[in-house]
């Protein structure tokens, strides 16, 4: 990798892909775009890379977005990889909530997933295998071991016997030892099986549907809803939410404590605002109706400063 090559990120990017970056010796990635734009806009990042290559900057890597974790805003994979490909660049998506949409009937949100050089994914999310799980898909099976590889002479290879594995496990990973986290996702996988996981994916995605639909007819604002998570906020002169984060604070403090929802405060365009995602396998409409009618109780709803 050059030195001092920059990753190109939008606003929507994942808090990971900034440590990631400056634990690569990166320093900070670059947002292209505004601080509020969850998704790239693609003749900006066009603009940004000649800019780039005009005063002699080298990019590391573009990182898309298929479902920020803001507002589960999907990048254009198509419009992002015609890009990266004009530009000879590195096109990486960070697919941990949104991959999973290729899962549903209709895959729309997630087209050209397949263009990018590499993609990161969330077993943990989606399909509820133990935390921690995930992994990285890339297009060319050779990438990441021309990346890691590392010779060494008491784990050279040999015929018979572990040396003679044709893929070494550390030449694909940082990690040369390493737990049995795959065993994990197979026991979700297996024990649940294909067709359950893939109806949990769908129903997500309409659940989150209908809590739009519910928020707003109870006079809740929210972001656009794009998948499974749904960013709301009562309606003010400045748009959605609370200028303060202590309202927010004070609703998700209050349903943890009485054991109704799990949902998380966020900030959108320099406001605060709440944050639910409905990727629970045991998340019904009952449990939405429910944090719609505690909300409604809990919070008077109308214009705040």
């Amino acid at each position: 990798m050059a030195p001092g090559a920059r990753v190109l990120i939008s606003g929507g990017a994942h808090h990971s892909v900034a440590r990631a970056s400056r634990l690569l010796g990166l320093g900070a990635p670059f947002i292209v775009g505004g601080p509020g734009d969850e998704t790239f806009d693609a003749e900006v990042l066009d603009h940004r890379l000649r800019r780039e290559a005009s005063e002699g900057r080298r990019i590391a890597a573009i990182v898309a977005t298929a479902g920020s974790a803001r507002t589960g805003a999907f990048d254009d994979m198509v419009e992002l990889a015609a890009v990266a490909k004009a530009h000879s660049v590195w096109l990486h998506v960070d697919g941990a909530f949104g991959a999973w949409a290729r899962l549903l009937p209709d895959s729309a949100r997630v087209r050209g997933l397949e263009l990018a050089h590499s993609v990161a994914l969330d077993y943990h999310k989606a399909i509820h295998a133990p935390y921690a799980t995930g992994a990285v898909l890339v297009r060319r099976r050779g990438a990441l071991q021309r990346a890691l590889a590392e010779p060494s002479d008491y784990l050279s290879g040999f015929p018979g016997g572990f040396g003679g594995l044709k893929d070494w496990p550390g030449e694909r990973s940082l990690a040369t030892s390493r737990g049995f986290g795959a065993l994990g996702v197979w026991a979700t996988w297996a024990g649940a099986g294909h067709g359950a996981l893939k109806a949990g994916v769908e129903q997500s995605y309409t659940l989150a549907q209908e809590l739009e639909e519910r928020l707003r007819r109870a006079g809740w604002l929210t972001a656009p809803v794009h998948g499974p998570i749904v960013a709301f906020g009562p309606p003010s002169r400045e748009g959605l939410g609370w200028s303060s984060p202590r309202p927010a604070q004070k609703i998700v403090t209050e349903l943890q404590h009485r054991g109704e929802a799990v949902i998380t405060p966020v900030r959108l365009g320099g406001r605060w605002a709440l944050r639910a995602c409905t990727l629970g396998l045991g998340t019904t409409l009952v449990d939405i109706d429910a944090l719609v009618n505690f909300l409604s109780e809990l919070y008077s709803v109308g214009p705040q400063r």
